[in-house]
């Protein structure tokens, strides 16, 4: 059997940024984590939110807009998930890096989280 390739997109973003402090043009996702939304403002500063794609790599492109017109579930360790919890409740900015996986129910799998 051929081993199964899991195909992700890896994400980088800020959660706890105050209202209205965003760019005029930032780019948004919205997360779920435990039956809340949070806002994340995807980092064109670390990772380009305007990503590029091979012209035959519809599979990252479809994940990409997916990320952008649903909700995405936050996985993870929950120790990083706490502190996403509280940054967004407190509007206090934290970094976060991660990889995105489903096209058809996205989810978060979050990998570090780090304060700003």
């Amino acid at each position: 059997m051929m081993p199964q390739r899991f195909r992700d997109l890896s994400v980088t973003g800020r959660v706890g940024v105050k209202p209205g402090s965003q760019p005029l043009h930032s780019t948004m996702i919205r997360l779920t984590l435990d039956g809340h939304e949070i806002p994340m403002e995807l980092d064109t500063e670390v990772q380009s939110a305007d990503l590029q794609f091979n012209p035959d790599d519809s599979y990252a492109r479809d994940l990409y807009h997916s990320i952008l017109t649903k909700r995405v579930e936050v996985v993870g360790q929950e120790n990083l998930r706490d502190q996403i919890a509280q940054a967004a409740e407190q509007s206090r900015p934290l970094l976060i890096e991660g990889y995105v996986f489903d096209r058809s129910n996205p989810y978060l799998v979050v990998k570090s989280a780090k304060g700003d």
